[in-house]
């Protein structure tokens, strides 16, 4: 889960904050799904457990910050393929990091997207593309 809160709607020029936790299910040594978990772990020493991470998104959706919540599949080393399936709710299977990262910059710079929990796949659509599907009007 990728948590980016956003200084409240009416102050000009809303400065991003990011908080990124996933789920990881593979415990290969070494491996950069395993060393997500080692965030994950820091993450939960910051705020206090898993459970503390979900009532930090919960008060994050209460508040009157423009934020928005990413929740990305299991992620995978390699390359990504630059095509994602991003909406309200999406099939959760497998996710290269590349592709959640270049989908993360893109949400970071697009201003008409908040106040939204967005799941994150591979998919086939361009993920620019998939971004502005996501603008609400």
């Amino acid at each position: 889960m990728v948590l980016i809160a956003m200084t409240p709607c009416d102050k000009p020029s809303p400065a991003r904050r990011s908080i990124r936790s996933t789920a990881a299910t593979d415990t290969t040594p070494n491996s950069k799904v395993a060393r997500s978990r080692s965030l994950r772990t820091v993450l939960g020493a910051l705020v206090g457990s898993h459970d503390a991470v979900a009532a930090l998104s919960l008060d994050l959706s209460r508040s009157d910050l423009n934020w928005l919540i990413l929740r990305p599949s299991l992620l995978l080393d390699g390359p990504g393929i630059g095509t994602v399936s991003l909406g309200p709710a999406e099939f959760h299977a497998r996710i290269a990091r590349d592709d959640v990262a270049a989908t993360l910059v893109e949400l970071i710079h697009e201003p008409r997207i908040g106040r939204q929990i967005l799941e994150l796949n591979t998919g086939t659509t361009p993920i620019e593309e998939a971004v502005r599907a996501n603008v609400c009007s």
